[in-house]
């Protein structure tokens, strides 16, 4: 169903449409909100035949993190609709969702690589919206993957999808001490200690993805062993990878400003859709091929 979507999402002609050709915008429009609805009912159609456990996982709080999972999942059948639409019905549409969408963004957000020097100007300057957003969020994912070593990875991996993107999107062009200083010493570590720190304090679970535990050498770890492991490993960090690319993919086209209300809502939604998709992966992957599986 996934690859259904994929492939009739792309065969989509997106046609820009002058003045005079009214009835064939509209034949389009109607044509794409066709297929956007269509789109829905697959998905949920999905869903229906994953049936994710979350009442086995989240006891006795299953009915909250079932009504969370549901609620988050109206902004996954938003994004499927928001697919099918062509360029310009995308901005009308979040036109209407808040005031100061659906319009340019202007070219002189800042880009964080007009002066390069070193000195405490530049530093300070550098330190706005996207520190304190950085910081959030690094701390939101420690609590959702519970995993030290897993998290420095990602954090390394992150940059350099930045820099690999960064010819894209203009979000992405840093000065090469903001990636080391700012990014990975100033932001990720500390708040993935942070999240660490609060997950043992409240009690939560800690995650071992990589097979560390009771292994002194790290060439002993059970995901250089373990098919299943390994897989999981790799899926997992080629998912995250997809969402933190996308995220920015989307908010460059969909003309979407980084200080917006909507990036904070997509990044909560993001949080508890996370937190229960890996809650679920972690228990497969401690329970394969056991009874309690």
């Amino acid at each position: 169903m996934v690859g259904w979507i994929l492939v009739e999402g792309f065969r989509t002609k997106f046609e820009w449409f002058e003045e005079g050709q009214e009835e064939k915008a509209y034949e389009a429009w109607v044509s794409n909100i066709l297929k956007g609805v269509r789109g829905i009912v697959l998905v949920i159609l999905a869903q229906a035949i994953l049936n994710p456990y979350i009442d086995k996982i989240f006891m006795p709080y299953w009915r909250t993190w079932r009504f969370i999972a549901m609620a988050c999942s109206v902004y996954l059948y938003f994004l499927v609709f928001v697919f099918y639409q062509n360029t310009q019905d995308a901005w009308k549409l979040f036109g209407y969702i808040h005031p100061k969408l659906g319009k340019p963004v202007p070219e002189s957000y800042h880009t964080y690589d007009d002066n390069c020097d070193v000195n405490y100007t530049n530093i300070l300057d550098n330190m706005d919206h996207y520190f304190l957003v950085h910081c959030i969020n690094w701390f939101l994912a420690a609590i959702i993957l519970r995993d030290a070593p897993l998290l420095h990875l990602w954090s390394v991996i992150d940059e350099v999808l930045e820099l690999s993107a960064q010819h894209v999107l203009p979000h992405f062009r840093e000065c090469w001490w903001d990636h080391i200083f700012h990014d990975v010493l100033l932001t990720n570590t500390p708040s993935i200690i942070l999240g660490l720190k609060l997950c043992e304090w409240i009690g939560l679970e800690r995650y071992d993805w990589l097979g560390r535990d009771g292994v002194q050498n790290w060439r002993d770890w059970k995901i250089w062993t373990c098919h299943w492991r390994y897989g999981g490993f790799c899926y997992g960090m080629f998912l995250i990878s997809v969402n933190f690319l996308t995220g920015f993919f989307m908010i460059n086209s969909l003309w979407i400003p980084p200080q917006n209300p909507i990036t904070v809502v997509r990044l909560m939604i993001w949080f508890f859709l996370a937190n229960i998709a890996f809650k679920e992966a972690w228990n497969d992957l401690k329970t394969w091929n056991t009874f309690d599986r």
